[in-house]
């Protein structure tokens, strides 16, 4: 934001039960101490902190400022993994709270940072999550690590050794200003535009491992869990890269009473994510209005987010009817 201070901090809740172990060596940083001072007499002899600290670095206590947030160009990024953790923070937590061969559980894996980190920490760990896709990004980025040693993906796609070759490198192309991907695209309905008849539901010749779902197919064609589509024009040309002209995807896409349902959906959701002055105007060109609030507040009254919903529901509908299988 341009208009107030940044979010920078993530708060983590700390529950013990019993007397639990607690390394106070995990909790010392790399922040070198430069403050002298604060003379005590310890064994009849007056020292200043620093001839008494254990280390020539500070503790971290319960501010960490020495640790970054995960950001796309950072090595240990995993590509989609929105809510990914620094590799750095889970470290400290499990070197602070357990010992080598302990067991540490993780019921919210997401990008796997608590998998990877035990793995270097030499800890046993369980972990679990309910979206299939960050199930399988956690397996993929831990199989990763073992084979070359890096952390992340450096903003490249999980799945992109399945998909080279099948449907080009340029989507497996993450885009930065995106639009939330609609949930009906799967590898089964994937087929090549200038080979293949359009409504011929093709395999993709690509061996992917068994937990490999749907849902992380759908992850897969679209990128990083975004889609760009720019309205139902971009819609149409996004999708028709994949499927063809002719397909029943855009056959479907193209009836005029979703058009505005799509445009909409594009330009609020950019202009709640972005609240620049060129996402306010193409919200408010989608609306028919000169003011705005926020998008939350207009959809809000007379039923608004209701009618959205129920012509994307209708538009779903429509797709499943219009397929062949």
């Amino acid at each position: 934001t341009q208009k107030n201070w940044m979010a920078v901090r993530q708060e983590l809740l700390y529950y013990t039960k019993g007397e639990p172990v607690f390394n106070v060596d995990a909790e010392y940083t790399d922040i070198p101490k430069i403050l002298r001072g604060y003379y005590k007499k310890v064994n009849g002899k007056v020292m200043e902190n620093m001839e008494r600290s254990r280390s020539d670095t500070i503790r971290a206590g319960n501010v960490w400022v020495d640790i970054q947030q995960v950001f796309y160009r950072m090595e240990e990024n995993a590509s989609g993994c929105y809510a990914q953790k620094p590799l750095k923070s889970i470290d400290r937590i499990i070197r602070a709270s357990s010992n080598a061969h302990d067991l540490v559980v993780d019921f919210f894996s997401h990008s796997g940072t608590t998998l990877l980190a035990s793995e270097l920490l030499n800890r046993r760990c369980y972990t679990v999550d309910i979206d299939p896709v960050y199930a399988e990004i956690t397996i993929r980025r831990l199989e990763r690590f073992r084979a070359t040693g890096r952390v992340g993906w450096q903003n490249q796609h999980p799945f992109q050794d399945q998909l080279r070759g099948s449907i080009g490198a340029s989507a497996i192309q993450p885009d930065v200003e995106s639009s939330e991907s609609p949930r009906f695209l799967s590898m089964r309905s994937l087929e090549p535009s200038t080979t293949t008849p359009p409504n011929s539901a093709l395999p993709t010749h690509v061996q992917f491992p068994r937990h490999l779902t749907d849902e992380v197919c759908e992850y897969i064609i679209t990128g990083t869990g975004y889609f760009n589509f720019r309205g139902r024009d971009g819609l149409i040309r996004e999708v028709g890269k994949y499927v063809g002209t002719s397909h029943y995807l855009i056959a479907a896409i193209r009836k005029p009473g979703y058009k505005e349902s799509l445009e909409r959906l594009h330009a609020l959701r950019n202009y709640a994510a972005h609240n620049s002055k060129v996402a306010k105007q193409r919200a408010l060109e989608s609306i028919g209005r000169k003011r705005i609030g926020s998008a939350g507040s207009w959809l809000k009254v007379q039923d608004r987010f209701g009618g959205l919903v129920r012509d994307l529901k209708n538009l779903s509908g429509d797709i499943e009817a219009g397929a062949p299988y």
